[in-house]
């Protein structure tokens, strides 16, 4: 398993491994001077961003001609900054939009299997009702007074992690602002799950701080993969090229 970031596992000085989102640092971005939140600027005001030193952080903003796509860099990847939003779609718009794949393998088995792995769950009626929720709220009022219906989104969030930390009985994570640029604590990112489960079968080796630049097929060779490693200033194993042959 070729990784271009890094595996988060290590706390900084800070004692945090990742950032919250309105104190950021290197950590946060994938070799930028300044980070590039979703939201830029607030009422025209230019004050969400921050300048950071450069460094292979965990969030990536990847520009093309028309649009802009973010990234996690990280063995985890989009799941290390994304919302944690952990929606099975309705069985009818699955089968309109991918009708050559099985509904039934999906529904039946995989979906479940997902969710579970995942540890896919919903936020209690506690939470729902406290002070950190006000805003959603707010906003399913002001939709349901507009005559749209509402739902509460599923999430791998770990919502009895977010209980304690709503209790003071754990470390805000979540509650502290802890999104984009990873989580401290009850996100149940794919590092946390199904990639050490991988690793635990004795058939996967990762390989962090990787790029491959080209992969091709020889005639004696099944495969061989050129990789670029890239080049950080704490690594002591930094090699401008290797070939790898499998």
């Amino acid at each position: 398993m070729i990784e271009m970031g890094m595996l988060w596992d290590k706390p900084a000085s800070d004692d945090k491994i990742f950032t919250k989102t309105t104190a950021p640092d290197g950590r946060s971005m994938w070799f930028k001077d300044r980070t590039e939140a979703p939201l830029e600027n607030f009422f025209g005001l230019n004050v969400i961003n921050r300048d950071i030193e450069r460094y292979p952080g965990v969030l990536d903003r990847v520009r093309y001609d028309n649009m802009s796509v973010y990234v996690g860099r990280g063995v985890g990847g989009g799941s290390l900054v994304n919302g944690c939003m952990a929606v099975t779609p309705r069985r009818d718009y699955f089968e309109t939009i991918l009708p050559n794949v099985s509904a039934d393998d999906m529904y039946d088995t995989y979906f479940p299997l997902a969710n579970s792995m995942l540890g896919v769950n919903n936020a209690t009626e506690e939470l729902f009702e406290s002070k950190y929720y006000q805003f959603s709220r707010v906003a399913q009022k002001a939709a349901i007074n507009a005559g749209f219906k509402t739902a509460n989104v599923p999430s791998s969030y770990d919502f009895g992690y977010m209980q304690q930390e709503a209790d003071g009985d754990a470390p805000k994570s979540a509650l502290d602002g802890e999104v984009i640029y990873g989580n401290n604590g009850g996100k149940q990112s794919l590092d946390k799950n199904y990639i050490p489960a991988a690793i635990g079968t004795g058939h996967v080796t990762l390989r962090t701080l990787t790029k491959v630049t080209k992969i091709e097929q020889e005639e004696c060779i099944p495969y061989r993969s050129k990789r670029l490693m890239l080049q950080v200033p704490w690594s002591k194993h930094y090699r401008s090229a290797v070939t790898n042959c499998f």
